[in-house]
């Protein structure tokens, strides 16, 4: 068996070498980023949940919810990948930017009692 001159030896290793520190900066960079985009996502999260305690805490009567419904639909709409649900004490859907409520995630076995549209 005939053995591999110096130079391409130290190619293989030179390559071994670049190879290993480029998937390290790759597995670095990927979880750097994911890390960075998910306090991104929390970050927009409390600022959502923030303001909507805001607007809900406006609330003076129940049945005024209609006047502040254009308001969270302006916080809350237009993001594809948030969706808001607002029920009252007996599980009846005060608002829901979705056009579809999933059902079983109202807390302690409640069920929705109504979804009204917009």
């Amino acid at each position: 068996m005939r053995r591999l001159s110096l130079t391409a030896r130290l190619s293989l290793m030179f390559m071994l070498a670049v190879i290993a520190v480029l998937a390290a900066a790759g597995f670095a960079f990927n979880h750097l980023s994911q890390r960075h985009f998910e306090l991104l996502d929390r970050h927009t999260l409390e600022d959502k949940l923030g303001a909507s305690e805001r607007i809900l805490s406006s609330l003076d009567r129940p049945e005024n919810f209609d006047r502040i419904r254009p308001e969270l639909l302006a916080l809350l709409g237009g993001h594809r990948d948030l969706s808001a649900l607002v029920v009252n004490e007996g599980g009846r859907v005060l608002f829901s930017d979705s056009p579809e409520v999933i059902p079983g995630i109202l807390p302690f076995g409640r069920t929705l009692v109504d979804h009204p549209k917009g």
